[in-house]
């Protein structure tokens, strides 16, 4: 997960809480965030040209870079250290003017940059709210504003620079790099035998190339600390591999390649393998697995994950429960479900 996306789902988590505690914090823009009043006047049939204009650059400028973040709904003061937020100038309608953003995605850049988000927060004073616009990395670059003129940007520090084209051909004239990162879910647990009990917890991973270039040689890691009574096995989804399993000083490691032919195109995914969690009754504590994957030429990523002692416990005692009816257990298992891929979210 890049800095920007970290950025954008730490906000989103938090709420505008996090605004607030961002604004207390004084933390100034910076490559990753940019942080702007809103002027369209709610409710309106469409946006300002001063919102039009700073959607249109931002979205250039963070997607021809390296991503950003930006925050509506804040002033900023200029100081040596950099813009710094000051105080809240909430939207009083951020889901009125989600919607304006949204529909003006696709005119303010070529090429229309698909992968924006854009999410409302509203304030616990219930007067109004922030709205957050995620810009990723763009695939197709360079991007260029469409409104009020046509202009290429990049972040620079905390502003948008006016970029020639010249410079943007040398930036992106290199051969593109691609970026893999691990992306784990929970599919299901379920008892594996009854006398003695125990339970297996299954989580599917995949790849995605969040870069601009093909990735190709791509390798995962599992490195696990499980107590004792618990082990790992693994599922393998994909076509031609080659595995390796260790371990040492209590610590397993599971590593695969994907053959020569897995080329994995920008923002393509992959279902790779399945990690089975098994438990019996004796494996008390947290258990903890760091997925680490990368490709040839590229930076790679990795993610932590730690099921909690509890959240591990009171899943086994569900699903290795004898319920009487299929409703009871239905509704443990949305529970349980909701808990463990909150640890997968929250690692």
């Amino acid at each position: 997960m890049g800095r920007a996306e970290e950025l954008f789902k730490r906000i989103q988590d938090n709420g505008a809480a996090e605004v607030h505690r961002m604004i207390s914090a004084e933390l100034v823009e910076e490559l990753y965030l940019d942080y702007k009043r809103s002027s369209t006047t709610l409710p309106a049939a469409k946006l300002s040209d001063e919102d039009r204009k700073n959607l249109a650059k931002a979205i250039a400028g963070f997607a021809n870079s390296e991503g950003g973040v930006i925050v509506w709904g804040v002033d900023c003061r200029q100081t040596a250290q950099g813009d710094v937020p000051t105080k809240p100038v909430l939207i009083n309608q951020p889901v009125a003017l989600k919607t304006l953003f949204d529909g003006a995605l696709g005119g303010l850049t070529l090429p229309p940059h698909s992968n924006v988000e854009n999410v409302p927060l509203l304030d616990a004073s219930g007067a109004g709210g922030f709205l957050i616009t995620y810009v990723p990395t763009g695939l197709h670059v360079p991007y260029q504003t469409l409104y009020p003129k046509q202009e290429y940007y990049i972040r620079a520090g905390s502003t948008f620079q006016p970029t020639p084209h010249g410079v943007l051909a040398g930036m992106f004239g290199r051969a593109p790099q691609p970026n893999v990162a691990p992306i784990v879910t929970f599919l299901s647990g379920q008892i594996v035998q009854n006398v003695p009990p125990a339970m297996r917890l299954t989580m599917p991973v995949s790849v995605v190339n969040q870069g601009r270039g093909l990735a190709e040689d791509i390798f995962f890691t599992v490195e696990a600390a499980l107590p004792s009574g618990s082990s790992l096995n693994y599922t393998v989804h994909s076509g031609s591999e080659r595995k390796w399993s260790t371990t040492r000083n209590g610590r397993t490691c599971f590593t695969i390649t994907l053959g020569a032919q897995m080329i994995l195109p920008p923002g393509a995914e992959l279902l790779v393998f399945s990690i089975n969690l098994e438990v019996d009754r004796s494996g008390k504590g947290d258990h903890a697995m760091t997925l680490s994957c990368g490709s040839r030429g590229g930076p790679g990523a990795a993610q932590r994950i730690v099921l909690t002692g509890d959240v591990v416990d009171g899943a086994f005692e569900h699903y290795t429960h004898q319920y009487p009816d299929h409703v009871g257990k239905r509704e443990g298992d949305k529970s349980w479900e909701e808990r463990i891929k909150e640890c997968i979210r929250s690692t």
